[in-house]
């Protein structure tokens, strides 16, 4: 149309906000490992409303990928499972944004300046009730991080497939020096409006928090990874 439109928009003042990090750290128990790192990511919070008010429960992206590190962190205290290398587990504040808790730790090292980091694993959307396995996207060249998922899935007879996933800015931030990989469940997100705790599969959820476990084990005890 040969038209023209011309609008005027009055916004609130910005507001500032602060949010937290939720991280634990797990010594590593070997003198020779434990300065190297193995960080388990996910980001705890979501999109919350739209301008018109409804609500973005975001159960699948990403209230899964944060209760699939709890169940693990939990196994390992319940095990008493001793890490050689030590762990991070990192869930982080403002994961929809182009500045998230994780840059903030990355511009702020603190006391991560004493660790190498050795591997990162980020954990998103595992519990979709569409496809048949884990979708996997190496962060970079593919690693032997990706090579030792693909191995512990098969010991549980969960496929594995590499694919292109819509990352969050968090994400594209964090290397390790075997490996930063992002671990969904395949299959087509919901509508953001659509993504309830009742469309979250258990079983799929159970399947990725099995073999990234395994993964995990792996990558933070045995000295040849």
């Amino acid at each position: 149309l040969e038209a023209q439109a011309r609008m005027r928009l009055k916004l609130a003042p910005p507001e500032t906000v602060t949010l937290y990090n939720v991280l634990g750290l797990v010594d590593g128990a070997d003198a020779a490992l434990s300065s190297q790192l193995v960080v388990v990511s996910c980001h705890y919070d979501g999109l919350g409303r739209a301008l018109d008010g409804a609500l973005y429960p975001g159960a699948n992206g990403n209230a899964s990928g944060v209760a699939a590190m709890l169940e693990i962190a939990r196994l390992w205290q319940e095990q008493e499972f001793q890490p050689r290398r030590s762990v991070l587990f990192a869930a982080w504040a403002g994961g929809e944004l182009p500045y998230s808790g994780a840059h903030y730790l990355q511009d702020n090292r603190g006391y991560t300046t004493h660790f190498d980091i050795s591997a990162v694993l980020h954990l998103d959307r595992l519990g979709s009730g569409a496809g048949e396995g884990l979708v996997v996207q190496p962060l970079g060249r593919r690693s032997s991080l990706f090579d030792l998922l693909v191995d512990s899935a098969g010991n549980l007879d969960v496929s594995v497939s590499q694919g292109d996933l819509s990352l969050h800015a968090y994400q594209k931030i964090l290397s390790g020096r075997y490996g930063a990989l992002v671990a969904t469940w395949g299959g087509p997100p919901p509508a953001w409006d659509q993504d309830t705790v009742e469309r979250v599969n258990l079983s799929h959820l159970g399947q990725a928090t099995q073999a990234i476990n395994l993964t995990l084990i792996t990558a933070a005890h045995e000295p040849r990874y």
